[in-house]
Formats: C-alpha cells, sequence, structure tokens
C-alpha cells in the first residue's frame, strides 16, 4: 500500500484480480462411455442369451452396454458376475 502526499490511503495499490479457477464440470455421459471398456467372453455371451432370450436380443443388449456410461458398465457386469455366482 502506498501512501499519497496528503497521508491518507487514497491513492492505494489495487491487489491484482485473481483469476476464477477452471471450472472442472463433469465429462457428461456422451464421452464418459469411452473411458471404461467391458468385453463379453463366451460364458458371458451365454449368460447374455439365456437372459434376453435369443441372440439379436442379447447382441443389442451387448452394444447398449458397450455404448453406455461406465456406471451402467460396473453394473452390467456386477449383475453378471452375480449370474455366475449363482450357477
Amino acid at each position: 500500500m502506498t501512501i499519497n502526499s496528503f497521508g491518507n490511503n487514497f491513492l492505494r495499490d489495487i491487489p491484482p484480480h485473481e483469476a476464477f479457477p477452471p471450472h472442472h464440470h463433469p465429462l457428461p455421459p456422451h464421452l464418459r462411455h469411452n473411458q471404461l471398456q467391458i468385453s463379453f467372453d463366451a460364458q458371458d455371451w451365454e449368460i447374455l442369451c439365456r437372459v434376453f432370450g435369443d441372440e439379436d436380443t442379447a447382441s443389442a443388449a451387448a452394444r447398449i452396454i458397450s455404448m453406455s456410461p461406465p456406471e451402467m458398465k460396473v453394473t452390467a457386469f456386477q449383475l453378471i458376475d452375480l449370474i455366475k455366482e449363482s450357477e
């Protein structure tokens, strides 16, 4: 702070403007779906076919799971593991 010749601090130094921190918005689901890749082995494919009834519906479900956000992929993976454990 500087003091002018009148003895007051009317002409004091103003601190520089601090920049705002960068915005850290969470990634939307359409940008997060590639962060986690899931692949199905033969046993997983058999479970999908059994759960969904036929191969066409199972392949559509596998495609939807592969394009979904990571939270949905983890949920699908856990459900498939639960089905494997119950056998």
